[in-house]
C-alpha cells in the first residue's frame, strides 16, 4: 500500500472488520461511484467542487483519512480533509525542481505518491522527493540522470514515475526511461531491484526481468511489491527477493475479465493492494477500475469503458476519463483520481 502502516498495528480483528468493509466493493451488490471534490479544470483551493485541480494524477491515504493529490498541472501536492477541504500543501505553482518550505517548494512532473509508517509523503516529480510532517519540501535522489547504483548522492535515476515504501522503511521507486524498479535503503544505498534498464517483457529474478516504462508502485503486508507495467499492458509481482512474475494481463493492449494472463489491461497506470490481498488498478486507457483477487481472478469493478463523466448509483454504469490514480484507506474505501475529468471519487 502507499501508506505503509506497521504490521503489528493491524490486528486480526482489524483484518475482519475491513474484510467486512470491503465486501460491497468487490461484490458489487451495494458499491456506488460518490465525487469527493474537483471536476472543473483550473487551481482553486476550497470545499468540494468549489476547488479545481488539472489533471491530478495520483492520490494517496494517510491513517487519518487525508487525501494528497499529485496535481501535476498545477505542479503542486494538494491535500483533502475527511470533511472535503481541499488546500494546498506544497508547491507553488511554478514548474521547477526547488526544495524549500510548502508553498515556496516547486515542483516539475508530479506522477505519483506514497506515504510511511510516520507521515512522510514522498513524490515522484522526475527526481524522488519528500515532504515531511512540518511541510518542508527536500530532494532525495534523482539529481544525476542516467542508470547508476550505489550511495544515494552518487546514484543516478532517469524519470522516478512511482514511488511505494515496505514495512522496513526501503522506498522502491519505477523509472519511466530506465524501465526498471530501483531501491532505496533507510541507510541511503541504491540498487537496482528489479529488470535492467532495457525494454521488454520477461519474468525472471532481478535483472533478468524487463519491464516497459513501469508506471505506479504499491506494496503489500508481505512486501510483495506489485507494478502498473504500463506499455506491457499488465500487472507484475515482484516478491521481497526480487522474483518477478505476471499477475495478470498478456503483454497486449485490450480488455478483459479473466484469470491470470487471459485477463486484459490498456495502460495500467497505478495498483493498489488492500489488506485482504486483492489489488485495485486503474486501468488508463480502459477508463475502468480493475481488480485482482488472492487468487488472480480479474473483474471490473467501476467503468463502463467509454472516456467521459457519468456517476450514477451502478458503478458499472459509471464513466472515467483516464482514471490514473489509486488509493484505499483503512476504512477500505477506494479513492480514483480521474485524470481528465479533473475529479476526485471514490468507490465504496
Amino acid at each position: 500500500m502507499k501508506r505503509i502502516i506497521t504490521i503489528v498495528f493491524f490486528a486480526t480483528a482489524y483484518l475482519v472488520i475491513f474484510n467486512s468493509c470491503r465486501k460491497s466493493v468487490g461484490g458489487q451488490r451495494n458499491a456506488v461511484i460518490t465525487d469527493i471534490a474537483g471536476g472543473t479544470f483550473g487551481y482553486l483551493d476550497g470545499t468540494g467542487f468549489s476547488a479545481q485541480f488539472k489533471l491530478p494524477r495520483d492520490i494517496a491515504a494517510d491513517e487519518s483519512g487525508n487525501l494528497y493529490i499529485a496535481d501535476v498541472g498545477n505542479y503542486c501536492i494538494r491535500k483533502i480533509t475527511p470533511g472535503g477541504v481541499v488546500s494546498t500543501l506544497a508547491g507553488n505553482g511554478t514548474k521547477d525542481w526547488k526544495d524549500g518550505p510548502g508553498l515556496s517548494a516547486s515542483f516539475y512532473i508530479t506522477s505519483g505518491l506514497a506515504i510511511d509508517g510516520i507521515g512522510n509523503i514522498f513524490v515522484a516529480d522526475g527526481k524522488l522527493r519528500e515532504i515531511n510532517a512540518a511541510g518542508l519540501v527536500t530532494t532525495i535522489a534523482g539529481g544525476n540522470w542516467g542508470l547508476k547504483d550505489g550511495p544515494v548522492a552518487d546514484a543516478k535515476f532517469s524519470n522516478i514515475v512511482g514511488v511505494a515504501v515496505d514495512s522496513k522503511g526501503n522506498i522502491y521507486v519505477s523509472e519511466e526511461a530506465n524501465s526498471c524498479i530501483r531501491k532505496i535503503t533507510p541507510e541511503g544505498m541504491v540498487s537496482t531491484f528489479a529488470g535492467n534498464g532495457s525494454e521488454g517483457f520477461a519474468d525472471g529474478a532481478g535483472s533478468n526481468a524487463l519491464f516497459k516504462h513501469p508506471a505506479g508502485l504499491s506494496v503489500d503486508m508481505q512486501d510483495n511489491i506489485y507494478v502498473a507495467d504500463k506499455d506491457n499492458s499488465c500487472i507484475r509481482k515482484i516478491t521481497p527477493g526480487g522474483i518477478v512474475t505476471t499477475l495478470a494481463g498478456n503483454g497486449t493492449p485490450s480488455f478483459a475479465d479473466g484469470t491470470g494472463n487471459n485477463a486484459g489491461f490498456n495502460s495500467p497506470t497505478d495498483v493498489e493492494a488492500d489488506l485482504s490481498g486483492s489489488i485495485f488498478v486503474a486501468d488508463n486507457f480502459n477508463h475502468r477500475i480493475r481488480k485482482i483477487s488472492p487468487t488472480g481472478m480479474v473483474s471490473t469493478v467501476a467503468g463502463k469503458g467509454v472516456p467521459g463523466y457519468f456517476a450514477g448509483t451502478n458503478p458499472l454504469e459509471s464513466l472515467f476519463k483516464y482514471p490514473s490514480g489509486i488509493a484505499i484507506d483503512k476504512k477500505g474505501t477506494v479513492y480514483i483520481a480521474d485524470s481528465e475529468n479533473n475529479l476526485i471519487r471514490k468507490l465504496e
